[in-house]
C-alpha cells in the first residue's frame, strides 16, 4: 500500500498543514498568555485596590533628516490624565520617506532598525530607560516591532518620557518617519 502524501499546491510544494497554520497564528497569543500567567499583574497601587484597567496609548511621531537627531514631541508622552498609567510595551513603526513625506523603498542597505538609535528617559524621575542611544533592532522584536516589558512601568499624572531619535543614514540619504507608542492601561483605583 502506498504511503499517504500531503496534497500538492500548484507550485509543487506540499500544502501547509492546517494545524501548522493554527500554531503560527496563535503562537504569539500563546506566548502572551504564558507571560500573563507567569507574571500576574499587581492588584494594588499605592495601597489602593485596582478595580479596572482601561486600555490607553501615548503615540508620537517625528520625521528626521539623515545624519541628525530630534526629540519626538514632548507632550506626546506625558501622562496628563488623573489616573496612573501602567506601561506594558512600546510599539515602533519606521519608514523611509521622500521630501514630500511619501513612503519610499529605501536605497540604504540593511534593516531600518539598524539605521536608527533611540534614547528613552523618564524625565520626571530622571530615570534612563535606555542607556544612551540604542539601536532599535536591539530593543524591538524584529517581527512585531514591539518591545514588551516583563513588569509594568507606572507613570503618575504629569510624568512622562522623552524620546530622542537619531537617523544614522549618511547625509544625502533617506529621511525616516519614526512613530513610537507607549501602550498599557490607566488604573482606576478604589
Amino acid at each position: 500500500m502506498d504511503r499517504w502524501q500531503p496534497p500538492q499546491s500548484g507550485l509543487g510544494q506540499p500544502d501547509v498543514d492546517p494545524a501548522d497554520r493554527l500554531t503560527a497564528a496563535f503562537g504569539e497569543m500563546a506566548r502572551e498568555i504564558a507571560r500573563a500567567i507567569s507574571l500576574p499583574l499587581p492588584t494594588h497601587f499605592a495601597g489602593r485596590r485596582i478595580v479596572m484597567r482601561v486600555p490607553y496609548a501615548m503615540p508620537g511621531e517625528q520625521i528626521v533628516a539623515p545624519a541628525t537627531s530630534a526629540d519626538l514631541p514632548a507632550n506626546a508622552f506625558l501622562n496628563n490624565v488623573d489616573k496612573p498609567m501602567e506601561v506594558h510595551d512600546v510599539i515602533m513603526s519606521a519608514v523611509s520617506v521622500s521630501a514630500a513625506d511619501v513612503p519610499i523603498v529605501s536605497t540604504f542597505a540593511g534593516a531600518i532598525g539598524q539605521r536608527m538609535r533611540i534614547t528613552i528617559v523618564d524625565f520626571t524621575k530622571n530615570q534612563q530607560v535606555t542607556k544612551l542611544g540604542t539601536l532599535a533592532d536591539s530593543l524591538f522584536d524584529t517581527n512585531t516591532l514591539v518591545w514588551t516589558w516583563d513588569q509594568p512601568y507606572v507613570l503618575l499624572n504629569s510624568e512622562g518620557f522623552t524620546v530622542n531619535f537619531t537617523n544614522l543614514v549618511p547625509a544625502g540619504g533617506d529621511r525616516i518617519r519614526l512613530a513610537i507608542t507607549f501602550r498599557g492601561f490607566l488604573l482606576a483605583l478604589e
